[in-house]
């Protein structure tokens, strides 16, 4: 989750920093409101994107062994 947060981080400081300086709405209400939406994108990005790329990539990974069959290991006699 936390490169969720990293990815997600940027887009949320420049939308809250309008809020904050522009519209002026308090500074520590938006800072939890920041905390909180950052840490719930982070989690939708890990459980709806990360997880299954990562699962995709396993599955392709593993679909590509099979298909090259059984490894060869090659052995000289001493």
């Amino acid at each position: 989750m936390s490169y969720g947060l990293y990815a997600v981080h940027w887009g949320l400081m420049g939308l809250f920093r309008h809020f904050k300086d522009d519209l002026g709405y308090d500074p520590v209400l938006m800072a939890i409101v920041y905390l909180g939406a950052g840490i719930l994108l982070a989690w939708c990005a890990s459980r709806w994107v990360d997880q299954p790329a990562r699962a995709w990539l396993s599955r392709r990974r593993r679909s590509k062994l099979a298909s090259e069959g059984p490894a060869t290991v090659s052995h000289r006699p001493s």
